[in-house]
C-alpha cells in the first residue's frame, strides 16, 4: 500500500531526526561575484546545496516563482531539480 504524503513526511523526518526544510529559491542575482548565473549555473548551485545537506535535510521546497520567470526553460530546470532530489 502506498503511504500518504503525511505518513511519508513523518517517516523521513523521524529518520533524519528533524523537521528541517530547505528552500531552493535559486536567485542568480544574489549569487556571489564570479558565480555562473546561467540556468546551468543555477542547476549546479541547487545540486550543490542538495548534495551538501541531503544527509540532514528531510524536505526541500523549491519556490515556483524563481523558476517560473525563466519560462519553459525554468520549468524544465525545476523538473530536473525535483528529479535530482527524488533520486537521492
Amino acid at each position: 500500500m502506498k503511504l500518504s504524503f503525511n505518513k511519508r513526511l513523518q517517516e523521513i523526518c523521524n529518520k533524519k531526526n528533524n523537521h528541517l526544510c530547505i528552500g531552493l529559491d535559486i536567485d542568480p542575482e544574489r549569487f556571489p561575484s564570479g558565480r555562473d548565473t546561467s540556468l546551468q549555473g543555477m542547476e549546479t548551485f541547487a545540486k550543490e546545496v542538495i548534495d551538501r545537506t541531503i544527509d540532514l535535510c528531510p524536505v526541500y521546497k523549491p519556490n515556483f516563482a524563481f523558476y517560473e520567470r525563466f519560462g519553459s526553460e525554468g520549468y524544465a530546470l525545476l523538473e530536473r531539480i525535483v528529479d535530482y532530489v527524488s533520486g537521492r
